[in-house]
């Protein structure tokens, strides 16, 4: 159970962060576009050199990213956990079978248990804070330390989200005052 609601959890931060990386590099995209017409009107060479160095970054990280595949990942999970959902059901069909001897139900038990390793090989594991995640939300047993990992970790990943939307204006301000 708390395996198949920590993939749910990686589902949803795969997916976040695809719609988060794709929305920055479209940003950047039009950031770097934008530089290069203002570049050709102004004819600042030193504009234009950052502009060419920008482009290049953003083609390398924008390959980056898609060889990420966060896409795939969240997909991978969301596979994962549907099948450990019908895993969970076949299991609980076993509990409630009171006709099963106890041959047949440690054999059934063997192939679930062969059914569950085979499930979670087909995706990589999801992280410590999808785990802590679940755990909290379920209002189970956590350490405080782990509570602290989980939102150390929840507000890193905001502030280098923030950083990275407001790095380009706070620099262009920048640029843009030393003109004067």
């Amino acid at each position: 159970w708390a395996t198949k609601k920590a993939r749910m959890e990686a589902e949803a931060r795969m997916n976040r962060n695809n719609i988060l990386s794709q929305l920055l590099v479209n940003y950047y995209t039009f950031g770097v576009l934008a530089f290069s017409i203002w570049t050709l009107v102004s004819e600042d060479s030193n504009m234009s050199l950052l502009t060419v160095v920008a482009s290049v970054g953003l083609f390398g990280i924008s390959i980056f990213v898609s060889a990420i595949g966060y896409r795939e990942k969240a997909l991978q999970y969301k596979e994962s956990y549907l099948s450990l959902n019908e895993l969970e059901f076949e299991l609980k069909s076993l509990l409630r079978n009171k006709q099963v001897n106890e041959e047949e139900a440690v054999s059934r038990l063997y192939n679930a248990e062969k059914k569950y390793t085979e499930i979670l090989t087909k995706s990589e594991n999801h992280s410590d804070t999808d785990y802590i995640k679940v755990l909290i939300k379920h209002n189970m047993k956590v350490s405080s330390e782990d509570v602290i990992k989980f939102y150390i970790h929840k507000v890193g990943f905001y502030i280098f989200a923030i950083l990275l939307i407001v790095a380009p204006i706070i620099l262009t301000v920048i640029y843009m005052r030393g003109l004067e």
